[in-house]
Order: structure tokens, then C-alpha cells, then sequence
């Protein structure tokens, strides 16, 4: 049977079968998180044979609670539920998500930028400061007053690719997959491989004005809106086409 609690951070374990990576940077913006709001969201956790409390979601906040210093934390106890159970419950948990509209969180976060300083957001905010001027950046587009994308790229290239090492192309496709959500296939055709260099954050730009392009029919193909956002995003002469 489930129950809320508090419980004592000395009763709780990490499982062992956690497949979440550790974030230094993301898990100090977490404290200072709880440090501003409190503990807001549960820990979720199982009961152990030996009386303790096995963390099924939220080692994070474990480990920022810790950080803090603190004693107690709120669980959500799922009860003696099996390992087999718990792993399926932290995948459920971890993974079922909605995807952004991120023009809508750019105003979001442009509203929240007249109220509280560039200092104060990246300090709790999972974004550094260039991400958040560079969201601000993107509202600055007027998507509006873009020509027809296939008339004026008619000679453009079958596909537009992108010249960057494996380790940056891994980071482009999951910054792809983020961004773009249930239409990233087909945008994974073009990563990675030869003509454009672009850096993260622009990439994440990149993604978000095809995702657009596509969307809003201003492109026929990935390729078009690719090559179009890149000329809008990125320093003239990235663009061979």
C-alpha cells in the first residue's frame, strides 16, 4: 500500500540499477532549488528486507538534500514491491514526458527575465546564460516574413550534412530528439556528416526553426528547412550550398 512520509536520509539507499548519470552542475542548481522552494516533488521509494528505504526515483534530490545538510526528506513509499516492479516504475516515471513548445517557454522565460536577473535564473534554471539569451535571440526571429523556402532553394542539395565529430553528432541527436520530440526521425537522416559546424546551442536553435519550417509547411523537405535555418542561424558562409 502506498504512503507519504517523512523519513530520515539515513534510512534511504540509492538502488544499485539506477541508470541516471550524475550532473555536478544540475545537481548544485537542484539545491539551490529546494534551498529556494523546498521540497516540492517526493522521493519515490521501496521497502527493503532490512528495514530500509530503497530510492525507485529521485537519487538526485537525494543527493542534493544531502548537500543541504538536511535530515528528513518526503517519500512517496511504494510498499514490498520486487526490484523487477521498481525498475519499471523509475522507467515510467524517468521517461514518459511531454515535449516543449518552446516558443511558448521562451516567453516564458523572457517574462520571468524582467522580474529576476540573468544571475538569479542560471542559478536554479537547468540553462547557462548563453542558452537563455540565446532563447531570447529566437524571439527576435520574424518567422512570419520568411519567403517560400522551396522557391528560393530549388538548387539546393538533395540533403544539407554536418561536419562534426561522433562525439558532437551523439550530442546532436539527443539534443534532436529533445528538441523536435515525436518528429525526430525525420531529421535523423541528415546528422551527421559534411558541409555545416555549428555549436551546441546554436544546433539546439538549428532544430527548433526546422521543427518550425516543417510544421508550419514554409519547407517541403528536412533538407530545405535545414539549409534555410542554418542561413538565418548561423555566421554567413557556414552555409555551402
Amino acid at each position: 500500500m502506498m504512503k507519504g512520509e517523512m523519513v530520515p536520509l539515513s534510512r534511504l539507499r540509492k538502488a544499485p540499477w539506477n541508470y541516471k548519470t550524475n550532473n555536478h552542475t544540475l545537481t548544485a542548481k537542484l539545491a539551490r532549488n529546494i534551498e529556494r522552494n523546498g521540497q516540492v516533488e517526493n522521493l519515490v521509494v521501496r521497502n527493503l528486507p532490512d528495514g530500509s528505504l530503497e530510492i525507485v526515483n529521485g537519487n538526485h534530490r537525494f543527493d542534493a538534500l544531502e548537500a543541504l545538510g538536511k535530515e528528513y526528506a518526503w517519500v512517496l513509499n511504494l510498499g514490498d514491491i520486487t526490484e523487477i516492479q521498481a525498475k519499471r516504475v523509475a522507467i515510467e516515471l524517468n521517461e514518459t514526458h511531454f515535449a516543449n513548445d518552446e516558443t511558448v517557454l521562451a516567453h516564458r522565460l523572457r517574462e520571468l527575465m524582467k522580474d529576476f536577473s540573468l544571475e538569479d535564473l542560471t542559478a536554479t534554471l537547468p540553462y547557462d546564460e548563453a542558452e537563455l539569451k540565446a532563447t531570447m535571440d529566437t524571439l527576435s526571429l520574424d518567422w512570419t516574413s520568411f519567403p517560400e523556402v522551396h522557391t528560393r532553394l530549388e538548387t539546393a542539395k538533395p540533403t544539407v550534412r554536418i561536419a562534426c565529430s561522433l562525439e558532437m553528432a551523439e550530442k546532436i541527436m539527443e539534443m534532436a530528439d529533445r528538441e523536435v520530440d515525436s518528429h525526430h526521425d525525420r531529421y535523423a537522416e541528415l546528422i551527421p556528416v559534411e558541409v555545416i559546424k555549428a555549436s551546441g546551442t546554436q544546433m539546439k536553435y538549428i532544430m527548433k526553426a526546422v521543427h518550425h519550417l516543417m510544421e508550419t509547411g514554409k519547407a517541403e523537405t528536412p533538407a530545405e528547412a535545414l539549409t534555410y535555418a542554418c542561413s538565418k542561424i548561423l555566421s554567413p558562409g557556414v552555409i555551402n550550398e
